[in-house]
């Protein structure tokens, strides 16, 4: 009987899990769905979206100036490889709009204070390069993308599999975060790279919500170069955001916006051993309000009513897609038995 009472709240944890992460997706997908369609618009002729020999660079500028949230890269990063970027450029865009938005910037100097910023600006820059210079190994290798695939096709595809991994997310959440967050929440200040590792896998936060985390967890005793990593995996290991890209985008692109965590846990291992002892973190807000103030300005916000009106759109898509690919399936499995009946 309690086993059947546990597994129950189990269950309704995943659901509400699930709903809770729609809610955060279903806009920014939208927003990066509604881009996507610009640049089909925009680029009717042959996909050339590769920005010269100065594209890695570009493409980093580009993914730190983005003003939306980082649940928006991997979506935007698909339509602009759908539309002919390479690998390189495309991984280097990928990882920067993930880590790195002005808004976060101005919102980490005034919650975190000028060490942590100047570190988040390092590492997050470091691993953009690290990234793109991974994917560049594969020279111009194409994409899962094809650049002929239809806006309504990859569309489709964006909406089934982040929906997948808002599933797999939930599951994961529900299961290992009560223990992983009260291992970390016991004593923050003994707290080690793997707990917070993986406390950092089981919850989605925006990165402006992550940074306000990370400064209220400092503020409790945690370590300077544990609180970036915190920040900086969280932004990066989504699984919604991961399976996206593996599924859109194909293993090498995975690979190297993966990459990147190989290069981010030493530089926090450093940043705790080098400061950790004699780190003060910013336990006042005073003389900060007007940098959260333009930090709020240069940060597009998702509008609170018009959530649940985007989750369900989002969820709908899918599962037309899905039903969609399902009765293709079928269709051409009866024509080539067909096929193979009149031969």
């Amino acid at each position: 009987m309690a086993d059947g009472r546990k597994a129950c709240r189990m269950i309704a944890g995943m659901l509400d899990q699930t709903g809770e992460l729609l809610l955060l997706l279903g806009w920014w997908v939208s927003i990066a769905l509604a881009a996507g369609a610009l640049f089909y618009i925009d680029l009717k002729t042959e996909p050339a979206v590769c920005w010269g020999k100065w594209g890695l660079f570009a493409a980093v500028i580009a993914g730190v100036l983005l003003p939306l949230c980082n649940y928006t890269a991997a979506p935007l990063t698909v339509f602009l490889c759908s539309r002919g970027m390479k690998q390189g450029p495309a991984a280097a865009f990928l990882v920067a709009s993930s880590l790195l938005s002005p808004g976060a910037i101005l919102l980490a100097w005034a919650y975190l204070g000028p060490l942590l910023t100047a570190a988040y600006l390092l590492f997050g820059l470091s691993a953009c390069f690290v990234a793109g210079l991974c994917g560049a190994r594969n020279g111009c290798e194409k994409v899962s993308v094809r650049p002929s695939a239809s806006y309504l096709q990859i569309s489709g595809r964006l909406c089934l599999w982040t929906v997948c991994g808002v599933l797999l997310q939930a599951a994961v959440t529900v299961l290992f975060q009560p223990m992983c967050w009260n291992l970390l929440m016991t004593d923050p200040q003994k707290a080690g790279a793997l707990p917070v590792l993986a406390a950092s896998l089981t919850r989605m936060l925006c990165i402006p919500d992550d940074i306000a985390l990370t400064a209220s967890l400092t503020a409790c005793g945690l370590g300077p170069g544990c609180g970036m990593l915190l920040l900086l995996c969280g932004a990066l290991c989504n699984i919604p955001q991961c399976l996206t890209v593996a599924m859109l985008l194909g293993k090498n692109m995975l690979k190297a916006y993966l990459l990147p965590l190989a290069l981010i846990v030493p530089e926090c291992l450093l940043l705790q051993l080098a400061f950790g002892a004699a780190f003060t973190p910013q336990y006042s807000l005073t003389g900060t309000e007007g940098l959260i103030s333009t930090a709020n300005l240069l940060t597009v916000h998702t509008p609170m009513a018009s959530r649940p009106v985007f989750a369900v759109l989002l969820t709908a898509a899918a599962v037309c897609y899905l039903l969609w690919t399902v009765r293709k399936k079928a269709e051409f499995k009866s024509d080539l038995v067909r096929f193979h009946r009149f031969r």
